[in-house]
């Protein structure tokens, strides 16, 4: 698993946790010391998270760091790339 792909993980637990809470960006910002643009960055994936901040989301969610990390892990991977289809008869030339 790339890094991007791990925060884009630990970014929807945290939003799927935000959310079940009724909580916004701005509440769970001002709960951890950060910016509700901060949080939207982190729910999508694109800023990593350091563990101290890791920490103080948890918290602001109720949740442990452990138990956002485990969820993250256990999403399923994302499909592969579909084969490519056999050629249609239609564009064969003759």
């Amino acid at each position: 698993m790339t890094d991007a792909e791990l925060y884009r993980r630990i970014g929807q637990v945290l939003r799927r946790r935000r959310r079940l809470l009724g909580l916004t960006q701005m509440q769970v910002g001002l709960a951890c010391g950060s910016t509700f643009q901060q949080v939207h960055k982190y729910e999508c994936g694109l800023t990593g998270l350091s563990v101290a901040r890791l920490v103080r989301l948890a918290a602001a969610l109720r949740t442990t760091p452990c138990s956002v990390l485990e969820a993250a892990y256990a999403a399923p991977e994302p499909p592969c790339a579909l084969p490519e289809a056999p050629a249609c008869g239609l564009l064969r030339r003759s």
